[in-house]
């Protein structure tokens, strides 16, 4: 069975191998098999093998109960009638004389033995396996004959057979009459097959004579979509862009695209499974500069993927030609002058009809209730029988008469407003449909859904209900859990056939033999030009040649030496000279020895020699590519008839139209009858077209064709556009065939749900009054308000105008900034009120722009629930989807409104278009549009309307300027509606549970956090408790108090909260719901260290500011639980400054312990290319390093060694990454400081104070060190490219090196000038070293003996390399003045600048010398005490921790350590650091 439940699992591989057979049947099938596969002649006994006679009944009989068996029993049986002795049977079945027969005589045989034939041949088992496709094909062909002569005469006896028989009742066939029609419908299918595989058989003029009667009737081709064309159009367009850049200098109209130029292929390789995989290198799309003569582009569909819609035109343009389409009548019903209101008459399915059956409803009318619906009778009377269903069952009647309707009409349509239960109708009727499924025949159930979401959803809807054997197809499912049930898992737990087994290992050998000779190709397609590939290449066609090349023996005996560096074939091609006149051709020169050649021929016969190893590698590379697509598609079919075995056996299978477009064939071969669509209003025609397979019987669509249409690409081709009308590709089929275009057509009957089950009646009104008319309210609707509002619906009007749309970040798409404000703040008010679980509030918005500022503003606060299609939406749209996420409690039921600033609920955010089927409690919708125009953009259609104002359940806020939506008639009537009930304004009502009377109206986001800051009001709190007391909350209205008499308050007198007297020591409450009085909790908090206090009242009368960098040295907890008191206002000052101090600290050690760690990394990095230069690979190659770091980079990816430095570049990224995060913006203070500058600016009113503090609270010295450590990275890389090009063995043909290093001076010089800022003295000797070390590097590559350098150019090198020993010189003065100390800051760096000397000295550019990595820990840290030096750097002190000694700072020299543990001047004790992260310390390593 295909479960969900893993016992299921566990059982699924006895369950597959037995089937529905009993062990007792199994023996007897076996021993069936034995015995009837002695009647097949082995290969050497046919000629003496006697004919089967009399047997050949028999023969047929067991074959046919054989096929019928299991799928290994089955191929072996098709394996020996396809064998030699095999055909040998056939041709005996097919070789009667017909014409020596009576016509009683030729209907036995026919009965007996063709018959039987011709169903093994066409039984389902056999027809639909790729693995017998190639034997069943042998059968056809020996059955056809020589010239078709066998098959003509066998089925002129079966076409006079079938004359014969006749039907006793045309309307209601018998058993007589079944089995009449059985032997016709089996006879036609042998004769179509025999026709199909055999191509002369459909020009044989005996064959034509049989198959006269038989006739096709075709319908018009289907239209085919544009958006290829828009494919093909862009890609023309960049093209001729190629050719002539000028010439296309506008902007190219149509599907949007991203061009990638300088395209070039960096690797290649041949997987056995994928086939050839190319690495592409591409410039960034604005970076053209550069470019090579030779230039291609990768033009790139962001929108528009071509795997996702190609196998639907494919499957479209197979429809036109074959015509194969059932319910042709319905799909195009053809309307006549004489007749123009001709009623479409929808029958039941054709498996309906069948003698005596009717459907049996008792999946849904539960235990004891018998019903049965009869297709014959039952399809006159439908309101009867739906009101029988909905007394018995849990339906209502619209949903009871939408099941008995789907049941007796072969193509039914179901329309569901919004929250009218159209999934639940679905799921009812399919549980239905799976009860009567042996009863039909029906083979597997398809549903089908046109996205993934709305499929996996529908699929866990029938796991809920208990449905087995479900089968997912498709690899792009979110669900985890249908993972086990998706065709992959199962097929995996799907033993093999002995045939499949022995076949899988044979191909499996030879596609393996075979990939690895593609692969021996391709690489010797890359080793094309390499001097010994040539010399193979001669040494096997040339040898005379080859001996004269690299025999070292000239034509007169004299033996060369070759003592330069480049190579054998280089050294040729370069010894002879230039000689004037017409060179010979290659022909020509074959004969020649090749030192009489002029230089100009040796280069044509070398470019001969090229082309062709080019053309036989070629050569060699199609012919094993084509061997290895034979094989690879021979295993596939081995795949394919295990997907097929699991098909067969499902109940359900899942899929999207574009994923049964890829597997169409696939599908064909399951035989499904019943096809079930949701969603169907948003369905593509052509994607639900491709989905009705010729063997569907029974169509049920479900959907709201007034809801979302299909989405297109190209709007200029949808209904909605005036010149689009005529074509239309967003009306669904649904919606053609309820509400056709076409005035002559006529609509096809459908059923619609009439009672709602999720809309309050105040929402639900806003689409009855507009578009249901008959849209009724279920009891359970009238549910709660909105806590913390004063009404449940509101258009908050507004007219901010919308953003310019000039961010090319977010392409076309609109945003509007007011109203990210208000959204925000509406959730957070909401959210606060700590009654809304995780996904219970949904923010939903037209535009995709919006979206993501919404996401962005709420990120940070909130834990965002996106869709699945938003989320690939931002991720086609180039918007990463990294947040920090905030962290949901596993209990749901917590209230959030103690720690006010912890919100801890999630909000979903989707578009429009992506929030279809979804529901929240409360919906908040953003409608962006507010211009002059008046125009309102996307939402000027209602059925996007529709689907915005159907989404909530409880409560709904709008947001947007009413001017501009009431242009559009639907809007207009909503908010008429909106203005009668109250529920429209300029101003937002808030509510507050405890102040019911006091007045709380918004109209920007600021006033939320003045009239109600904790998500009540502004009143203080006069809530009774259940003790009797009244509330002393020591905030405003908004706390949480809990009954809490009986715990202790007073921790000096320990008396509980019960014993107190509040009015002279009130208490106050944590938001770990502990409680104290305000004495003991301002004792624990120190409060007079913090605060002017009266010392007669008591009261707070003024703040004590601290400029003390770090003056927080504790972190003021609950004293009974050690819980936050960040929620206590009283006390946020203090505890929040803690915070602050506690941040810092712990970047200061981690800073210290990465940047160790990092530099070891880096040494590691170095050591491992320094180590492996002299092997490494030196190809000829131009290189320029100029202008930015970022061209730096990219040009190094681009080179032909580029692997050699993907680690180092991996460890660069990992320095970036820790230098940004010590940037000065993102440290904690600064991060405060900005951010209460932000609110003062934004509240210019309010009396918020300023937010400062002394540079010593930021850890630049941090930053400065990893920005250190990223330029040192730098050096790395750079000097090992330099170093690889200048020991390359090409001679003169190494290629160009460019170096300019102005850019990474520049940045030194930077980082030098910081760190004097910051006394940080080794980041300052290293910022003036590593200019220097750039400036030998592009010193050294200059050669000051070419002639040809310009002598402003020496001029230039020379003052270069004069700065650059002037800046060593000032470093080395720095460290001279730190020698000898006992903490030096300057300790190892005396090497550096002499090895940089000595670069700039000896004129070369590259450095062998290594990180001292030790001497850099050191520095960072220390096995001893946490101190401060004067200028607040932190460092350590060994041995007992006390100063013992005097010292200096190592970062920057100060004095430090001290004399007879007293500390020196200046020097404070870093105790809070040591407490905190002293086991953090760098170790020496």
């Amino acid at each position: 069975m295909f479960s969900h439940k893993p016992e299921d699992i566990a059982l699924l591989k006895a369950t597959m191998s037995s089937a529905d057979t009993g062990d007792g049947e199994l023996v007897n099938t076996e021993a069936l098999f034995k015995e009837w596969r002695y009647t097949i002649p082995l290969p050497g006994r046919i000629a003496t093998a006697r004919s089967l006679g009399l047997a050949r009944t028999k023969f047929c009989k067991d074959a046919l109960e054989l096929v019928s068996g299991d799928a290994g029993q089955v191929q072996e049986v098709l394996a020996l009638l396809a064998s030699e002795g095999g055909c040998m049977r056939v041709k005996e079945i097919a070789e009667q004389r017909f014409d020596q027969l009576t016509a009683a005589q030729t209907a036995r045989i026919f009965d007996v033995q063709f018959l039987p034939f011709f169903k093994i041949i066409t039984h389902k088992n056999v027809a639909s396996s790729y693995v017998l496709a190639p034997r069943i094909m042998t059968v056809y062909n020996v059955v056809y004959g020589e010239n078709g002569q066998r098959g003509a005469q066998l089925f002129r006896a079966v076409a006079t057979h079938l004359q014969t028989l006749e039907l006793t009742k045309a309307d209601d066939l018998s058993a007589a009459d079944c089995k009449t029609a059985d032997a016709v419908e089996t006879s036609l299918a042998v004769l179509y097959k025999l026709v199909e595989v055999n191509t002369e058989a459909q020009i044989n003029d005996e064959l034509k004579l049989v198959v006269e009667t038989l006739r096709e009737f075709f319908e018009n081709p289907l239209p085919a979509t544009a958006t290829f064309g828009q494919l093909r159009d862009a890609a023309k367009f960049e093209l001729e862009r190629l050719h002539d850049p000028l010439a296309h200098s506008h902007k190219r109209q149509g599907a949007r695209t991203f061009v990638y130029c300088n395209v070039a292929i960096s690797d290649i390789a041949f997987d056995s499974s994928a086939g050839i995989e190319f690495v592409l290198s591409v410039d960034q799309p604005k970076d053209l500069r550069d470019r090579s003569d030779q230039q291609l582009s990768l033009v790139e569909f962001p929108g528009v993927l071509l795997p996702a819609f190609r196998p639907t035109l494919q499957a479209i343009q197979a429809m036109s030609v074959s015509l194969d389409v059932p319910f042709a009548d319905i799909l195009a019903p053809v309307s006549t002058a004489s007749n123009p209101n001709r009623d479409i008459d929808v029958g039941p399915p054709s498996y309906a009809t069948r003698p005596g059956f009717r459907f049996d409803l008792s999946a849904v009318t539960g235990v004891g209730a018998e019903l049965y619906v009869d297709p014959a009778h039952d399809i006159h009377d439908i309101e009867s029988m739906t009101a029988r269903l909905t007394a018995q069952s849990k339906l209502d009647y619209g949903q009871a008469q939408a099941v008995v309707s789907s049941l007796l009409r072969s193509f039914a349509l179901i329309q569901g407003p919004p929250g009218t239960g159209k999934s639940y109708t679905g799921m009812q009727l399919i549980k239905i449909l799976l009860d009567n499924k042996k009863a039909g025949d029906l083979g597997p159930i398809i549903c089908v859904c046109y996205t993934n979401h709305a499929l996996d959803q529908g699929l866990e809807r029938l796991v809920d209900e208990g449905i087995l054997k479900i089968v997912r197809i498709g690899g792009s499912s979110k669900s985890e859990r249908l993972a086990e049930v998706n065709l992959r898992a199962v097929v995996q737990r799907l033993d093999l056939t002995k045939t499949e087994k022995n076949d899988r290992y044979t191909l499996t050998k030879k596609l393996d033999s075979e990939s690895r000779e593609v692969n021996h190709v391709l690489r010797q397609m890359g080793q094309l030009g390499d001097e010994a590939t040539l010399a193979t290449h001669l040494h096997k066609y040339y040898p005379e040649v080859h001996a004269q090349l690299f025999g070292g023996v000239d034509e007169g005996g004299w033996e060369h030496v070759n003592y330069r560096r480049e190579g054998v074939v280089e050294s040729w091609l370069r010894a002879a000279p230039w000689v004037l006149g017409i060179p010979r051709t290659s022909e020509d020169l074959r004969d020649v020895h090749i030192a009489q050649m002029s230089r100009q021929e040796r280069r044509i016969l070398h470019n001969a020699w090229k082309e062709e190893m080019r053309v036989e590698v070629q050569n060699r590379l199609h012919t094993s590519i084509d061997a290895y697509n034979k094989l690879k598609k021979q295993l596939d079919s081995i795949k394919t008839e295990l997907d097929l075995r699991v098909l067969r056996q499902a109940n359900i299978i899942g899929i999207t139209t574009s994923g049964l477009a890829r597997h169409l064939d696939l599908i064909r071969r399951t035989n499904a009858k019943v096809l079930v669509c949701e969603e169907a209003g948003e369905v593509l025609e052509a994607h639900l077209l491709t989905a009705l397979l010729p063997s569907i019987e029974h169509a049920v669509l479900i959907g709201d064709h007034q809801q979302l249409r299909p989405h297109i690409q190209n709007y200029s081709l949808s209904c909605e556009n005036r010149n689009g009308s005529q074509y239309s590709l967003d009306v669904s089929l649904f919606e053609r065939l309820v509400q056709p275009q076409d005035v002559l057509a006529q609509p096809l009957p459908f059923c619609t749900l009439a009672v709602q089950r999720r809309m309050h009646p105040s929402i639900s009104q806003l689409v009855r009054k507009t578009l249901y008319p008959l849209l009724e309210d279920a009891p359970s609707v009238n549910r709660s308000p909105v806590v913390g509002m004063r009404r449940r619906l509101f258009w908050k009007h507004h007219e901010h105008k919308e953003n310019d749309t000039d961010d090319a970040s977010v392409s076309s798409s609109r945003t509007n900034d007011h109203e990210i404000d208000m959204v925000a703040a509406l959730v957070k008010h909401i959210v606060h009120q700590g009654v809304y679980r995780p996904g219970d509030i949904a923010i939903i918005t037209p535009y995709l722009g919006q979206l993501r500022k919404i996401r962005a503003k709420l990120g940070n606060t909130f834990n965002i629930v996106l869709n699945d299609r938003d989320v690939d939406e931002l991720q086609k749209d180039g918007v990463d989807d990294e947040f920090e996420d905030a962290k949901i409690p596993k209990d749901p039921s917590i209230r959030a409104s103690v720690a006010r600033g912890n919100l801890l609920q999630a909000i979903r955010i989707a578009t429009v278009d992506n929030f279809q089927g979804e529901e929240a409690k409360v919906v908040i919708v953003s409608l962006v549009r507010s211009n002059a125009k008046n125009s309102p953009g996307f939402l000027k259609t209602s059925n996007r309307v529709n689907v915005l104002l159907s989404r909530a359940k409880n409560g709904m806020y709008i947001i947007g300027n009413a001017h501009t939506m009431e242009q559009v008639p639907m809007w207009h009537e909503v908010i008429e509606i909106l203005k009668q009930d109250g529920c429209f304004g300029g101003k937002l009502d808030l509510f507050c549970p405890r102040h019911e009377d006091t007045p709380l109206s918004v109209t920007k986001a600021e006033d939320f956090l003045r009239l109600s800051p904790e998500a009540g009001c502004a009143l203080a709190c006069e809530k009774q408790l259940h003790c009797g007391h009244a509330c002393v909350c020591p905030s405003i209205c908004g706390e949480v108090c809990d009954n809490v008499k009986m715990m202790q308050a007073d921790l000096v007198m320990f008396e509980t909260y019960g014993d107190i007297d509040l009015n002279e020591d009130p208490c106050i409450f944590t938001g770990c719901a502990h409680i104290f009085t305000l004495s003991s909790m301002d004792g624990i908090m120190d409060m007079p260290k913090h605060y002017s206090i009266d010392p007669m009242t008591g009261n707070i009368i003024g703040l004590k500011i601290s400029s003390e960098p770090f003056s927080s040295d504790e972190l003021k907890s609950c004293p009974t639980c050690r819980g936050s008191l960040r929620s206590l206002a009283r006390y946020g000052r203090i505890v929040r400054r803690a915070l602050l101090d506690e941040s810092a600290k712990k970047l200061t050690a981690w800073s210290n312990r990465t940047h160790a760690e990092l530099a070891e990394r880096l040494a590691s990095d170095q050591e491992q290319l320094l180590t492996s230069i002299g092997a490494a690979l030196k190809p000829s190659q131009d290189i320029r390093l100029v202008r930015s770091q970022l061209d730096q980079h990219r040009a190094i990816k681009k080179l032909r060694t580029n692997t050699r430095y993907r680690r180092a570049f991996a460890t660069r990224h990992v320095i970036q990454t820790f230098a940004d995060k010590l940037r000065k913006e993102e440290q904690p203070y600064q991060r405060v400081r900005d951010l209460v500058k932000t609110a003062r600016r934004q509240n210019v009113e309010s009396s918020i104070a300023e937010f400062t503090f002394s540079g010593a609270e930021l850890q630049l010295r941090e930053h400065l060190q990893a920005n250190s450590l990223l330029t040192r990275c730098d050096t790395v890389i750079l000097s090992d490219v330099i170093s690889m090009q200048n020991t390359s063995t090409a001679g003169r043909l190494k290629g160009v090196l460019k170096i300019d290093f102005a850019v990474n001076r520049a940045l030194c010089d930077e980082l030098a000038r910081a760190a004097q800022e910051t006394h940080s003295i080794r980041q300052e000797v290293e910022g003036q070293l590593f200019w220097a070390q750039f400036a030998a590097m592009e010193c050294g590559t200059f050669d000051a003996a070419d002639k040809d350098i310009p002598r402003e150019a020496i001029a230039y090198y020379e003052a270069l390399n004069d700065e650059a020993l002037d800046r060593l010189a000032q470093a080395g003065k720095v460290c001279e003045r730190f020698a000898g100390n006992d903490v030096d800051p300057t300790q190892g760096m005396t090497a550096e600048i002499n090895d940089v000397r000595r670069m700039l000295n000896e004129g070369v550019s590259t450095s062998e010398m290594k990180m001292v990595v030790a001497t850099m820990a050191k520095e960072s840290g220390g096995t001893g005490h946490w101190y401060r030096c004067q200028n607040s750097h932190p460092f350590t002190i060994g041995e007992c921790g006390m100063p013992m000694q005097l010292a200096r700072c190592p970062a920057c020299g100060a004095g430090i350590g001290g004399h007879n543990h007293q500390a020196t001047e200046g020097v404070q004790a870093a105790g809070d650091i040591e407490r905190e992260f002293g086991n953090l310390r760098v170790q020496e390593r």
